[in-house]
């Protein structure tokens, strides 16, 4: 974004053919910027610095459940 900032300030700056190359490059540099860090496959992949494998759940019972039901009225 700042180089962008510094094309925008220099196409007000420059007269004639550098203030068009200025535009060009103030519109064309976030495009550029977008579709180089979306070619980057890094997410899902252990260079993932967020990569993250869960530890594999235990179960807290030995027996499954019993189907009993223990109702409390007020």
């Amino acid at each position: 974004m700042g180089l962008r900032m510094v094309a925008i300030v220099v196409a007000v700056l420059v007269p004639g053919v550098w203030r068009w190359v200025a535009i060009a490059a103030g519109i064309l540099l976030p495009y550029f910027a977008v579709i180089l860090v979306n070619q980057a496959k890094v997410r899902g992949t252990q260079d993932d610095p967020n990569y993250f494998v869960p530890e594999p759940k235990v179960a807290i019972a030995d027996t499954p459940f019993s189907g009993e039901v223990i109702r409390h009225e007020h």
